[in-house]
């Protein structure tokens, strides 16, 4: 069984859309990745993933113009990418 996570106060980022979770949720780890304190991706919403001219990770994904900035903290995922 995949690892869950318990989270406050976040967003939820997919292909699609940009959900604020105002509650507790669970998310499997294996669909959803944490990119940022407050930020979370659907990893089948994920096109591609640049690097910025610092080398960190920056995600573009699938339908939408958005980038999203991967964090320091968990730039270590996206490393193989």
């Amino acid at each position: 069984m995949a690892e869950r996570w318990r989270l406050f106060g976040c967003n939820v980022v997919t292909a699609y859309d940009e959900h604020a979770v105002a509650a507790f949720a669970e998310l499997d780890t294996e669909a959803y990745w944490q990119i940022h304190r407050g930020t979370i991706v659907n990893l089948r919403a994920i096109a591609r993933v640049e690097r910025d001219w610092r080398d960190q990770p920056v995600i573009l994904l699938r339908r939408r113009p958005k980038k999203l900035a991967v964090s320091r903290t968990f730039a270590t995922r996206f490393k193989a990418m």
